[in-house]
């Protein structure tokens, strides 16, 4: 890897190593045998640009409607495609703070390790609309 800053120099100047991540670029840290990379909200913000969650909808003969993510384990019922939308966004708020709280578990498992960078999108947007906007 080019470009690795050990961990002891990261410590000895942190302020100036955190004011480079945030206004710069990401670093790499090597830390004994671990790596690590430090980047601003920004850069992995753009860096997971591309996750979008694809919606599937089934409409119920008195109107209502099923929705789905393709991929997902979640489902919701609604009277309107507008309500399961919210609906869903509320339900992968819930589910990628699950995720994050039982990371080993959930990041281990192999049909469910392909979530991360969209439950991690999830997490580091600021509304329900904003979330609700990657809902495709």
């Amino acid at each position: 890897m080019q470009g690795v800053l050990n961990a002891t120099e990261v410590r000895r100047d942190w302020s100036s190593w955190v004011d480079r991540v945030v206004r710069e670029k990401p670093l790499v840290v090597k830390r004994t045998h671990d790596y690590f990379v430090g980047i601003s909200v920004k850069h992995l913000l753009k860096l997971l640009e591309p996750y979008k969650f694809e919606l599937e909808l089934d409409y119920e003969e008195d109107g209502s409607v099923a929705a789905s993510l393709k991929g997902f384990d979640l489902v919701v019922a609604a009277q309107t495609e507008n309500e399961a939308r919210k609906a869903l966004a509320n339900e992968l708020v819930e589910y990628a703070q699950d995720y994050f709280d039982e990371f080993d578990l959930y990041y281990r498992a192999p049909n469910r390790q392909e979530h991360f960078p969209y439950l991690l999108k999830v997490l580091l947007m600021n509304d329900s609309s904003e979330i609700e906007s990657l809902i495709a």
